[in-house]
């Protein structure tokens, strides 16, 4: 009987292991996974790279981001999984008459913690970027000069591995607009996906 519990114990422990959820992972640890995204937030207004996460993902071929997202009556969602394997990569919170907050992943590192590189990563071609959007988003979101956001962050180190490591990926940018209705743009941030 006492070898029975331990091995069920280890039983439990494995199952709940298979999950197809998506896992936020410290730099170290994501440094070694098979697959991974890097998310990277950028201050809408000011065009400041704000800090970033890693997200340890399955074995998708490539990285396909669709939205899934729930209107603001008075509380929604926006949601980024991944296509193939429905992985949950961004979801945050969106409030008509206040401010949700980033669920997922749960925290960021800041952007002290991010290596910089001496050179920077190329702008990627319009064909290259994949604007993300949802609900009813404001008009500049469509004609967005992404050429700012790129500015926030092309240098990097991270930037210019992923460009120069899968050049056929897209550069997700998604606009998170955590308030709306009488939401503040201050708050809000575009939030950038690229392959790790």
């Amino acid at each position: 009987m006492k070898k029975i519990i331990p091995a069920i114990a280890l039983a439990a422990l494995v199952a709940s292991c298979t999950s197809n959820d998506s896992v936020q992972t410290d730099n170290t640890r994501v440094q070694d996974a098979p697959n991974a995204a890097v998310l990277l937030k950028v201050d809408l207004n000011t065009n400041t790279f704000e800090g970033g996460q890693n997200v340890e993902l399955p074995d998708d071929a490539v990285l396909n981001l669709v939205p899934q997202y729930v209107s603001p009556g008075d509380i929604g969602s926006i949601t980024l999984k991944t296509l193939q394997s429905n992985t949950t990569v961004f979801s945050g919170g969106i409030h008509w008459a206040g401010k949700g907050e980033i669920s997922f992943p749960q925290t960021f590192l800041t952007a002290t913690d991010f290596a910089v590189s001496n050179t920077e990563a190329p702008l990627p071609g319009v064909s290259d970027v994949d604007f993300i959007t949802y609900g009813e988003m404001p008009e500049f979101v469509n004609a967005t000069d992404y050429a700012t956001i790129w500015d926030a962050i092309d240098n990097l180190e991270v930037v210019k591995q992923s460009r120069q490591n899968h050049p056929g990926e897209k550069v997700h940018i998604m606009l998170y607009t955590p308030s709306v209705g009488v939401g503040d743009p201050a708050e809000w941030d575009w939030i950038v996906v690229l392959r790790k």
